[in-house]
């Protein structure tokens, strides 16, 4: 019998063992280190958004791994194809402003972050007209080579136009 409670024990403190994840706990410091890095891409990223510049709102987005990037239910293979999608769009716009109800930054690791927000945005286009549309916004941010990255955004826009 003491050898079946020995065995059940080790059985045991293996299998914590094993389901022990080997990275350590990150600290609040750490943390929001992480959320700093993100929040200051993500609002370099909107202000080049604002000023309708296409090629810097998407300068932080990259493909590696492969996750592809959504628009309002429509998947993209790589971040080009979107851009490419947008571009015509994009180009009749002079500026646009952005408000966000709520942004948030969930630390995943040091180096994994996900963004989410959600607000309005209206868009001036360069004949003068405004359009606008209540927004949710997911991007996923990777620390590459020493640089976070966007590595999949998955972004809903309310189909009415608000007034």
């Amino acid at each position: 019998m003491h050898s079946i409670t020995k065995l059940i024990l080790l059985t045991i403190i293996i299998s914590f063992t094993a389901c022990k994840s080997p990275t350590h706990e990150m600290t609040e410091e750490e943390k929001d280190t992480v959320k700093e890095a993100v929040l200051t891409i993500h609002n370099n990223t909107v202000e080049m958004a604002k000023q309708a510049d296409l090629e810097k709102t998407f300068e932080a987005a990259c493909n590696e791994y492969g996750a592809g990037y959504i628009n309002n239910g429509v998947m993209y293979n790589d971040i080009e194809s979107m851009k490419a999608f947008i571009k015509p769009s994009f180009d009749k716009i002079e500026k646009q402003e952005i408000s966000f109800d709520d942004v948030r930054v969930s630390v995943v690791a040091q180096n994994a972050a996900l963004l989410t927000a959600h607000g309005n945005f209206i868009a001036t286009l360069k004949d003068g007209s405004q359009f606008g549309f209540p927004f949710a916004w997911t991007f996923v941010y990777v620390k590459l080579n020493d640089q976070w990255r966007v590595i999949h955004t998955h972004q809903s826009f309310e189909i009415t136009p608000s007034s």
